[in-house]
């Protein structure tokens, strides 16, 4: 059949990545698209328990853990998909991950400035370069503040065992500087879509208004 295609809605926490990646889902199978459905971490898995246990802070606070090994349990995460997804991309079919690699790259390497901060992203695309490789990525733009307070609203989930937000989520400084860090990658990358998700006037946009621009730029690489 040929090769698929393999998107990735990426963005700081609560800005929307699961709406958008089900509505994408939902309207590729509309148009009789097979398409394959990813979503990370995998908290229910062998390998997606040890991201959650970091994520609880069960190995310690993130500043107390070495920026390799954050890296690389979420990477083991995925790499425990790897044949699944290479296949199905074979097989002609579409698979949308909500969160990937770039994940990785947006988050982990806040501790870093400058060209120290680029060698760090550089080494994450070094070690998961043997997964699936996006043909496209979506950044999702959201206020920090405005999803930080959307995250406060979530419903309870099991992989923090009763823990109201996990030890990225705590902090709202934190995801400023993802934010920003998404931003500036997306600048750098030819294959990556910054999708802005706020009114001129500060408000969120409806879902449907964001997924229209998605859909905007996914329906020209499926034709």
């Amino acid at each position: 059949m040929g090769k698929g295609t393999f998107i990735v809605i990426e963005g700081i926490d609560a800005s929307g990545k699961t709406v958008q990646a089900k509505k994408l889902i939902t309207k590729l199978q509309e148009l009789n698209k097979s398409v394959i459905y990813a979503d990370f971490p995998s908290y229910e898995t062998k390998f997606g328990k040890l991201v959650a246990a970091y994520l609880r802070g069960d190995f310690g606070k993130k500043d107390e853990i070495p920026f390799e090994i954050r890296c690389l349990l979420y990477a083991i995460d995925r790499y425990q998909f790897k044949n699944e997804y290479q296949e199905a991309i074979a097989e002609g079919k579409i698979v949308v991950s909500n969160r990937f690699t770039q994940s990785n790259m947006g988050f982990q390497p806040l501790e870093y400035f400058g060209q120290e901060r680029k060698v760090a992203v550089s080494w994450i695309e070094k070690v998961e370069e043997r997964l699936p490789q996006a043909d496209l990525v979506f950044v999702l733009n959201v206020s920090p503040s405005t999803a930080f307070e959307l995250n406060a609203h979530k419903d309870l989930r099991a992989y923090l065992k009763g823990l109201k937000r996990d030890i990225h989520e705590e902090s709202l400084n934190f995801q400023i500087n993802a934010n920003e860090n998404y931003l500036e990658i997306a600048q750098e990358r030819a294959n990556w879509v910054v999708i802005a998700c706020m009114n001129a006037n500060g408000t969120l946009k409806s879902k449907e208004e964001i997924f229209s621009e998605i859909w905007s730029h996914v329906e020209k690489i499926i034709k």
